[in-house]
């Protein structure tokens, strides 16, 4: 017997060289209908009555990763003989890549959303439309903004102190109705009991 096993495996060796030889059987288990379960028949060879089979992941019995190839043989009924390890198939491997990809891509999707929805991110973008406000002479309109930015928990929070200060500080040469407005809106945050910083001077 021992004799007729090591024929039966030189032979399986030369007639199928990619095929790795295994001990054991994979595991195959479903529970509700999720786990490892081996699907498909592929490269049958006549002469010994085998094909290939792949294990998959499945979730609610429908394959969703091909996570190994075998060369089996029927044994009677929904069992097998696995002889051996072999490749997993072009399909089976792009599939797999695809998935990685898509998996991937939802998961940056969803960093960032969620980043762009954070308060570090909006501050940044209000940064960046106030310095743009503050450039083209639209003073009380930047100062809003900063003064929204300054009352924050961010890291801009510093930056757009400093550049309310740099607009109250230059109130010399703006225009009148620019420096009224700003003069409203240091009376408000005054008012409001969070000014963020002291506007008495002006007042």
């Amino acid at each position: 017997m021992p004799d007729e096993k090591r024929e039966l495996d030189q032979v399986l060796r030369e007639k199928f060289p990619e095929m790795i030889p295994i001990h054991a059987a994979p595991t195959l288990f479903l529970l509700n209908g999720c786990g490892l379960a081996i699907y498909g028949r592929r490269d049958y060879d006549s002469e010994t009555r085998t094909y290939v089979k792949t294990l998959c992941l499945c979730l609610i019995f429908v394959p969703i990763l091909a996570v190994g190839a075998y060369r089996v043989a029927d044994a009677g009924g929904d069992r097998w003989y696995f002889l051996g390890k072999e490749p997993l198939s072009g399909f089976a491997q792009l599939w797999n890549l695809t998935l990685l990809v898509v998996v991937l891509g939802l998961c940056g999707a969803g960093w960032w959303s969620s980043y762009t929805a954070s308060p570090e991110y909006r501050a940044g973008q209000q940064m960046e439309q106030a310095g743009a406000m503050q450039g083209q002479g639209e003073l009380a309109k930047a100062a809003g903004l900063y003064q929204g930015i300054a009352l924050g928990r961010t890291s801009h929070s510093a930056g757009a102190q400093a550049k309310l200060k740099e607009i109250y500080d230059g109130l010399d040469g703006v225009p009148e109705q620019e420096a009224r407005a700003l003069l409203v809106l240091a009376v408000r945050e005054q008012q409001s009991g969070r000014p963020v910083a002291d506007r008495a001077a002006l007042l």
